[in-house]
C-alpha cells in the first residue's frame, strides 16, 4: 500500500518543481543541472519516508479507535498490567478529589480490561462527583452488569437515585446491597432514611436498630433510632438514643434540636396525667352559718411557706415548673479515635483503627475492603479469616468474590466452590462461581450455576423483603 503511495508522491511532487533550468541552458551546464536534480530527488525520498511514518502512525491510531470495544464487549487479549497501572491511577487521583484526572485513568483501564467492574464503579463515582448523574447511573450499571454481586455499585447507585427523588428505585437497589452484605451499617441507615421519608416508620426503625447492633458506638445509629421512636410516638425511646447520641457527638446540631422538642412532648404528656389524676371538685352541702370566730394576732413567722396558694384547692391544678433539661455534655468520652476519608459509594465513610479479633470481624474488614478496591487488603483479612473460622462459607465467598475482582479465576473458582461445599444453598456463591466461569469460557457450568441460583435466590431475596435477618451473605 505504501510504495504506491510512495510513487505517487514522487509523481506529484516531480511534476510540480520549479524549472531547473531552461531550454537554453548551454551544454556545459547540463551535468551541474542533473546532479542537482538527483539532489532534489534524495529529498523527496527523504520526505517521503517520514510522511510514510506518520501514515504508519495515523494508521495504527485508527485500528485502536476502531477496535475500541462498547460497554460490556471485552477484548480478546486484555491487558490486565496496563489496567492496573492507570487504576491505580485513577484512585491516587480519586484520593486527592482530582475527578476529572481520575476519570481519564479509569477509562483508559477500562479500555485495556473492559471487563473490570471496579473500575467502571469507581468511574461512576467520580461521575458522580462531578455532577455527571447519568453517565454516573451508566457506568454502575455496567459494573453490575460483569459481576451482579457488586454491593457497593448498588448502594452507590441507590443514592443517586434517592437525591433525584427516585426512592422506589432507590429502595430497589438497596434491598439488593443489603440481601447481599447485610452487615453494612451505612447501607442499612441509608435505607432508613428513605423508609422514614416515604412514611415507613417502622421498618425504618427496624434498619436503625440493625445498625445499631453492628456499631454501639455510631451516633448515626442511635439519631436514626432516636427519629424513628419520635415518629412512632415513643418518647421515652427517642429520648434515651438521643442521650446516647449526645455522648457520643455532642455537637450534634439534630440531635440537641430532637432532645428539645421529645422533652416538651414528655413535660406535655406529664401534664395531661396530672390533670387527670387530680380529684373532681364536689359542691358544698349547705351548713348553718356559725358565728364569727374571735381573731387572734397571727403568729410571727420568720420563713415564708414554700406551698404555691393554688395547692390543695380541689379542681385546681397546681402550676408545674418545667423538667430541668439533661446536661449536655461538653467534650466526648475517651472512645477508640476515628478519621474520615471520602470513599466511592455514597458518602463519607468512617474508617478506624480497630483491630479484628475474631473471624467475623476479619471477614467484614475484608469486604469493606474489597468495596473500597484494595484488593490486596483484602485478601490479607479474609485469610486471617478462614484462619480463624475455617467452617465459614461467608468468608470462603468474600475471598473468592476478591480474587474474582483481581482476575484470578482459578483461585476464584475454588473459595466459591467451597463455599457451596460448606452451605449448599448459598445463592450468591452459585451467582459468583457462574460469573467466574463465564469469563474462563466454561459456557456451561456458567449456565449450570445461574439456573441453580435462579432456583435459590428468590426465596432468599423474599425473606429479605420480609425483613427476616436469616441473609446468605
Amino acid at each position: 500500500m505504501f510504495s504506491h503511495i510512495t510513487r505517487a508522491l514522487l509523481v506529484c511532487l516531480y511534476l510540480s518543481r520549479p524549472a531547473l533550468y531552461s531550454q537554453e541552458t548551454r551544454r556545459d551546464d547540463l551535468s551541474a543541472a542533473i546532479r542537482q536534480v538527483q539532489e532534489n530527488i534524495r529529498q523527496l525520498q527523504t520526505q517521503v519516508k517520514q510522511l510514510e511514518g506518520t501514515l504508519k502512525d495515523i494508521a495504527v491510531t485508527a485500528k485502536k479507535i476502531e477496535k475500541t470495544p462498547d460497554p460490556g464487549i471485552g477484548q480478546k487479549r486484555p491487558d490486565i498490567q496496563q489496567a492496573a497501572r492507570f487504576y491505580e491511577e485513577g484512585l491516587r487521583s480519586e484520593a486527592e478529589s482530582l475527578f476529572d484526572l481520575a476519570v481519564q485513568a479509569y477509562t483508559v483501564a477500562l479500555g485495556s480490561d473492559p471487563q473490570s467492574d471496579v473500575a467502571y464503579q469507581h468511574r461512576g463515582y467520580c461521575h458522580y462527583r462531578l455532577g455527571n448523574t447519568d453517565a454516573a447511573i451508566s457506568d454502575l450499571t455496567r459494573a453490575l452488569l460483569i459481576q451482579p454481586n457488586n454491593s457497593r455499585a448498588y448502594e452507590l447507585r441507590a443514592k443517586i437515585f434517592a437525591e433525584t427523588g427516585l426512592n422506589v428505585l432507590a429502595l430497589g437497589d438497596l434491598y439488593q446491597a443489603i440481601w447481599r452484605n447485610p452487615s453494612n451499617a451505612e447501607t442499612l441507615l441509608l435505607r432508613a432514611r428513605i423508609e422514614r421519608e416515604v412514611g415507613n416508620y417502622s421498618q425504618s426503625l427496624n434498619d436503625c436498630q440493625r445498625a445499631v447492633e453492628i456499631d454501639r458506638n455510631s451516633p448515626d445509629g442511635f439519631l436514626c433510632s432516636a427519629e424513628a421512636n419520635s415518629l412512632l410516638g415513643n418518647l421515652d425511646r427517642a429520648a434515651s438514643d438521643l442521650k446516647e447520641t449526645l455522648r457520643l457527638r455532642a455537637d450534634s446540631p439534630r440531635g440537641i434540636a430532637l432532645l428539645a422538642e421529645v422533652q416538651k412532648k414528655l413535660e406535655l404528656q406529664a401534664a395531661v396525667r396530672k390533670s387527670q389524676e387530680l380529684p373532681v371538685a364536689r359542691p358544698a352541702a349547705p351548713v348553718e352559718p356559725l358565728p364569727p370566730a374571735p381573731v387572734e394576732a397571727p403568729p410571727k413567722t420568720t420563713a415564708v411557706t414554700s406551698t404555691p396558694p393554688s395547692e390543695g384547692v380541689p379542681g385546681l391544678a397546681s402550676p408545674m415548673p418545667p423538667a430541668p433539661s439533661p446536661p449536655i455534655p461538653q467534650a466526648l468520652p475517651a472512645i477508640r479515635e476515628e478519621k474520615l476519608r471520602i470513599l466511592p459509594g455514597a458518602s463519607a465513610e468512617r474508617t478506624t483503627e480497630y483491630q479484628p479479633r475474631t473471624g467475623h470481624e476479619y471477614e467484614q474488614q475484608g469486604r469493606g475492603f474489597a468495596a473500597d478496591g484494595k484488593l490486596k487488603e483484602s485478601l490479607d483479612a479474609l485469610n486471617r479469616a478462614i484462619q480463624l473460622s475455617p467452617r465459614s462459607a461467608n468468608a470462603y465467598n468474600a475471598r473468592g468474590y476478591s480474587y474474582l475482582r483481581m482476575r484470578d479465576f482459578s483461585h476464584a473458582i475454588e473459595d466459591f466452590s467451597k463455599a457451596i461445599e460448606l452451605k449448599p444453598d448459598y445463592a450468591n456463591a452459585f451467582q459468583n462461581r457462574s460469573v467466574a466461569r463465564r469469563l474462563t469460557g466454561d459456557t456451561a457450568g456458567a449456565e449450570a450455576d445461574q439456573q441453580r441460583f435462579l432456583q435459590l435466590a428468590p426465596r432468599q431475596i423474599g425473606d429479605a423483603n420480609r425483613l427476616t435477618t436469616g441473609n446468605t451473605r
